[in-house]
């Protein structure tokens, strides 16, 4: 009996030695872990700082001035506009459908990080264009939301205005502001939607070419 508690009492006292190791590990590990997320953390924290500086702006709509509203209905046009310097295109996406329609789709990215994807329809004497801000690729390039203010709200309807040739009608709801543009041998519209940041962003622009 005697020799059963000994051997039973050196067995658990083995258990609790093994045991007070184990937490011991387990606390220099967890330290040493502590250190390499703090050292994580302040890297992260560092890189963030830097992107937000290097930042200039948030606001997609300047580009989509010099871009789809320049462009237009003009594919090739839009692909000049997409192959300057800074700008980056997608020639993966370029395709050409069938030869009547011609039809395809691109994606431009300007050097602020916005991209706009493009989507276009050439019926020889008739061509259309969707020219569409995308929003999700944008903040993951950007790293944070994409908000205009009221100054820059202004200024693209100023710049609107001096981009395109034809008359002018503005439509504005809660969702956002609308402009239909009516000229000789085209017609576009321009819609910019926003709910804290720019949620929508887009023109569809027809043409008569000749």
């Amino acid at each position: 009996m005697l020799d059963r508690l000994r051997t039973n009492g050196c067995v658990l006292r083995g258990a609790v030695a093994g045991w007070l190791l184990s937490i011991d590990v387990r606390f220099h590990t967890f330290a040493l872990k502590g250190v390499s997320m703090k050292r994580a953390f302040l890297s992260m924290v560092l890189l963030s700082s830097t992107h937000s500086v290097s930042l200039a702006s948030s606001c997609p709509l300047p580009a989509m001035i010099d871009f789809c509203v320049t462009g237009a209905a003009d594919i090739e046009r839009l692909r000049e506009l997409a192959e300057r310097p800074g700008w980056t295109k997608d020639a993966n996406t370029d395709r050409v459908d069938r030869p009547i329609p011609r039809s395809g789709s691109f994606t431009a990215t300007s050097p602020d990080g916005f991209a706009f994807a493009v989507f276009y329809q050439d019926y020889g004497s008739f061509a259309s264009v969707t020219c569409t801000f995308e929003v999700m690729s944008s903040i993951g390039a950007l790293g944070g939301t994409t908000a205009c203010g009221a100054q820059e709200a202004e200024t693209f309807e100023t710049d609107l205005k001096t981009a395109v040739t034809g008359e002018i009608s503005k439509q504005t709801s809660d969702f956002g502001n609308g402009f239909m543009i009516r000229g000789e041998s085209m017609w576009m519209r321009a819609v910019v939607s926003a709910d804290g940041g720019i949620t929508s962003a887009w023109t569809d622009s027809h043409a008569l070419k000749r």
